[in-house]
């Protein structure tokens, strides 16, 4: 084990030092390597990744970090470009902590959905710490760009998954951003799976279903640009695509069921109108 990374019971150890220098209670979700070397799928990390509930549970928990010898980063490292919206403290020996309010990478919101499926740990001092569920960790992890979380990725796959959190989780990041504003989160996670096959060697069972919706919601982005523009047939815009008309109703149905558009079937041809 490196001297800048930690196990278990240092994670442990640093999380209990932090919560006992806390002004008040505060409630602490451990993602990444962090979580991972809590439950055994992993030897040991060199990053602490926390999400607080607020700015203010952050300033305090920043504080406390300090107090145990971090300092927050000025410049931030080569690797932590995906880490906007994260506060950076490190000490000298390698070890960091990447401090979340809410989001992750400015990208993914700490839903409910998350915070309900994360598990409690202990209460540390004023610290009730959860470590959040693989299949949340997974996801999370597609978005960090850092170099070593495909091998935590691949970890979580074989420890077990369940597909269907995972696909869920993504619609709900789409209706909590609103579909016009929000990334497709299945092709960001669809790209780290298939280097993921590639590196490892390995087949991930549902890649074809994360494909097809990956697949759908590009093209429904794509075809709501063009309603916009005025284009409001089904063969027009099938036509303006370059789309096969079942791929095109496939993403209209898609569309419609979100609430975005209005289709006319009574029309010959179907016409179709932004609902919003």
């Amino acid at each position: 084990m490196e001297p800048s990374q930690i196990g278990r019971e240092e994670v442990l150890s640093t999380l209990t030092k932090v919560g006992d220098l806390c002004p008040r209670r505060i409630r602490v979700y451990l993602i990444g390597g962090g979580a991972m070397a809590l439950r055994g799928e992993k030897v040991a990390t060199r990053d602490l990744d926390l999400v607080l509930e607020s700015q203010v549970d952050a300033e305090d928990i920043k504080k406390a970090f300090q107090m145990v010898g971090f300092t927050v980063d000025a410049r931030r490292p080569d690797e932590c470009h995906a880490l906007v919206d994260a506060a950076i403290l490190s000490k000298s020996a390698g070890l960091r902590a990447d401090i979340f309010v809410g989001k992750v990478c400015d990208m993914l919101r700490f839903s409910e959905g998350m915070k309900k499926r994360a598990t409690l740990v202990d209460k540390l001092g004023k610290v009730t710490l959860f470590m959040c569920s693989r299949e949340d960790i997974f996801l999370l992890k597609s978005v960090t760009e850092r170099t070593r979380d495909l091998d935590d990725m691949m970890s979580l796959f074989r420890s077990g998954l369940e597909r269907d959190i995972i696909l869920l989780e993504c619609d709900l990041q789409s209706d909590l951003a609103g579909f016009r504003e929000s990334q497709v989160w299945e092709a960001f996670l669809l790209v780290k799976i298939e280097e993921m096959e590639e590196r490892y060697g390995i087949r991930i069972p549902w890649k074809r279903a994360l494909k097809s919706k990956a697949e759908t919601k590009m093209g429904a982005h794509q075809l709501l640009k063009e309603i916009e523009r005025g284009t409001l047939s089904v063969g027009k815009l099938s036509d303006v695509t370059n789309e096969t008309p079942a791929f095109t109703e496939k993403c209209l149905h898609y569309l419609e069921e979100t609430g975005e558009i209005r289709i006319d079937r009574n029309t010959r041809p179907y016409r179709v109108t932004l609902k919003k």
